[in-house]
């Protein structure tokens, strides 16, 4: 350990509402190596420095504040690996599968059917207990720690067994899960920090999983029928697909409609712009999330008296959050991936934006259009 600051008096963990991966990982990892965590503050601040009134001695930020064990605003690092170099354990061999997954889900935005990405959202979703969540999710963090940590054999036979029993029999499966349970038949198949290596450390917990995973199942079959209801609009050869809904699966479902841009209202007003990558190339989508965040942006200023332009025009086709318009932020992926943000699920407290949802649809269809004749 090359660090000892970490190891001297108690800490209060703070981090973003609905804890992901990212976070998850890092504070199981301090946990792992004896750093006293005696608490946790949620706090649904976006990825912006803080302002020192939120200077405190006796508190460790992760994955927020651009503090110590925050990524953001780092090319190729994730709070994770942060907190590994910390520690002085990123090189060892048994924590690069566990790095690489949380590089490959939290800055790619990529993941696989049963995978601890996948556990810790469908927990997230179901639970509306940050506290809750962190438990849970330390749990299962911890458990795939240890099994790469402990250079365990994976038990294919055993995870199969407990999701077999879950279900009583292979017909009664849903299909994602009847698909990843055929490929459990076969001993040699591998897919790290996933499903199999959390049931071979604490077949209980796994148990208790599944059931996160089934819940979060069934929203996806219910937002096929939410798609059928939605908004539907051609902007040249691109379909728009937009609708109301707080269904999490509700883009996902789009996209699957063929959707090359997802608009997706919630309740509480908030609405993220989702981008299909296997039909728009990252280019492409760069021009187009670009073009439309300043439009979002400019309408943003033009509807509050309150509000100014930036000094320069081009902060408005920024990435990120730019301080004059909050209610907007810009994510960038490092594969290219793109969304278009007011408030989510880590960033609730994010102002509603003012822009009607059927004129953020003519954005989005203005902006193809225009694409197109240049």
């Amino acid at each position: 350990m090359e660090k000892r600051w970490l190891f001297e008096g108690e800490w209060i963990v703070a981090t973003h509402k609905k804890p992901d991966e990212d976070a998850i990982v890092s504070v199981a990892l301090l946990q792992l190596f004896d750093v006293k965590i005696v608490g946790y503050w949620f706090w649904g601040g976006g990825d912006e420095v803080l302002s020192p009134q939120f200077q405190f001695k006796n508190i460790v930020w992760i994955d927020r504040g651009r503090r110590v064990f925050d990524h953001h605003g780092i090319p190729g690092k994730t709070s994770a690996s942060i907190v590994a170099e910390e520690l002085g354990i990123a090189n060892e061999k048994w924590i690069q599968p566990i790095l690489r997954h949380v590089h490959r889900s939290d800055l790619e935005g990529r993941s696989e059917p049963m995978d601890l990405n996948e556990m810790i959202k469908a927990i997230a979703r179901e639970l509306n207990d940050d506290q809750k969540i962190m438990e849970i999710g330390l749990k299962v963090a911890t458990a795939i720690i240890e099994f790469h940590r402990r250079n365990m054999k994976r038990d294919n036979e055993k995870a199969a067994m407990i999701i077999k029993e879950f279900f009583g029999n292979e017909t009664e499966m849903p299909e994602r899960i009847r698909r990843y349970y055929q490929l459990l038949q076969n001993p040699k198949f591998v897919r790290p920090c996933d499903f199999v290596e959390l049931a071979s450390v604490n077949p209980d917990l796994a148990k208790e999983v599944l059931g996160f995973i089934v819940a979060d199942i069934a929203k996806y079959q219910a937002a096929g029928k939410e798609i059928k209801e939605a908004k539907r609009v051609m902007a040249g050869r691109y379909l728009i697909i937009a609708g109301e809904s707080d269904n999490p699966k509700f883009n996902v479902r789009a996209r699957e409609s063929g959707a090359a841009i997802v608009i997706q209202k919630n309740k509480s007003g908030h609405v993220q712009i989702f981008f299909n990558h296997k039909i728009l190339p990252p280019k492409l989508t760069e021009k187009i999330s670009e073009d439309l965040i300043a439009l979002l942006r400019l309408r943003e200023i033009s509807l509050d008296p309150m509000k100014k332009l930036p000094l320069r025009k081009n902060d408005l086709r920024k990435p990120g959050k730019i301080e004059e318009v909050e209610e907007w932020y810009l994510f960038t992926g490092e594969k290219g991936g793109r969304l278009i943000l007011n408030g989510s699920l880590t960033a609730p407290e994010v102002p509603t934006t003012r822009i009607p949802l059927e004129e953020i649809v003519e954005f989005v269809v203005d902006v193809l259009k225009n694409l197109s004749h240049r």
